[in-house]
């Protein structure tokens, strides 16, 4: 099986992923007692054998990725995260399809809790941003999972069963994350607060909550500053993999029709198609509209405020709010727009 493992490897390598590691296929016990009736709602099994009976090894990938310099309005934000995240999300069935032609069962992106995993595998430790630490690229690693009945070679684990001390070393004596986020969503024990997350709050079935709107700034998409901050993070070893940007405008999001096709094909591409949904990355758009003190996109908002979309027509509506007090105290008038 060491071959296997090292043909694995290699092909692993070539698709972008930096490294990777092996866990057996016992259920994550640990994850299920502390998420209890939460593991249904969040679509994860914690047994293996529930997904692929006759599965021996959980392998967890993990694919690299660097920032590229902040942004300004008009252009908004996308976390490097996700653009690696999509990278590797459609790169692990081909690691499962060359398994399979060697004769093993294989499945790709299984549904099992991947930072679980990547503790028992030997990954790395938690930080106490809740992101998975690992000792060459610190946080800046998207995670990805394969199941499989192939015995390869275990590697030994971070965390043992019982252990109640995850957090990696380098954080003993360090809680800078804790300090940078900015709605106070760390509690320094690697758990994250998801009813004041940022990111928690994009894209969801709902309006963003009003304390969090204008804190948003320009992010379209995610929340570095717990990550970036981390000196794990920043000094971490730099991935040979192409940064890439989502090139994203308010211009374009809330323009004609054919810019925001054109826009939201982009996202689609590049992120997947879960952030392309019409109303939900308008809705997002709108809200930092509203953040970017330009009234310029008043004309395109008032129309939003009567979607019946709720989240797009209550951030359309608070963006409008925003951007008319803003305009009146700058010039003791509005600008000209219809209502």
């Amino acid at each position: 099986m060491q071959e296997t493992f090292i043909e694995l490897k290699q092909r692993a390598k070539a698709l972008g992923f930096a490294d990777l590691w092996v866990t057996d296929a016992s259920p994550f016990a640990d994850w299920e007692r502390a998420v209890g009736a939460r593991g249904s709602a969040y679509s994860l099994q914690a047994d293996p054998r529930a997904v692929l009976p006759s599965a021996r090894r959980v392998v967890v990938l993990a694919y690299p990725y660097h920032d590229e310099a902040d942004v300004a309005f008009p252009q908004v934000g996308v976390s490097a995260y996700y653009l690696a995240s999509h990278r590797a999300y459609n790169a692990l069935p081909a690691l499962a399809d060359w398994l399979k032609a060697q004769g093993w069962q294989a499945v790709a992106r299984p549904g099992l809790p991947v930072k679980p995993a990547a503790l028992r595998a030997g990954a790395g430790r938690y930080g106490r941003n809740g992101l998975l630490i690992t000792e060459a690229y610190g946080g800046n690693t998207a995670l990805g999972l394969l199941l499989t009945d192939a015995e390869l070679p275990l590697n030994a684990p971070s965390q043992m069963e019982g252990d109640d001390t995850p957090l990696a070393p380098e954080c003993q004596n360090c809680s800078a994350c804790v300090r940078a986020c900015p709605v106070g969503a760390l509690d320094g024990t690697s758990a994250v607060d998801t009813a004041r997350c940022l990111r928690a709050h994009m894209f969801g079935d709902g309006p963003a909550p009003a304390q969090c709107r204008e804190t948003m700034g320009n992010r379209f998409l995610g929340c570095d500053d717990c990550r970036r901050i981390c000196p794990c993070s920043i000094r971490a070893k730099k991935n040979d993999v192409p940064a890439q940007r989502l090139h994203l405008t308010l211009d374009a999001l809330l323009g004609p029709d054919e810019t925001r096709r054109e826009a939201l094909e982009q996202i689609e591409e590049k992120v997947g198609g879960n952030y392309a949904r019409p109303n939900r990355a308008l809705a997002q758009a709108a809200l930092l509209a509203g953040n970017s003190g330009d009234a310029r996109y008043l004309p395109a908002l008032v129309p939003l405020c009567e979607s019946d979309h709720v989240p797009l027509r209550e951030h359309a509506r608070w963006a409008v709010e925003k951007l008319r007090a803003e305009s009146l105290h700058r010039c003791g008038g509005l600008p000209p727009y219809n209502t």
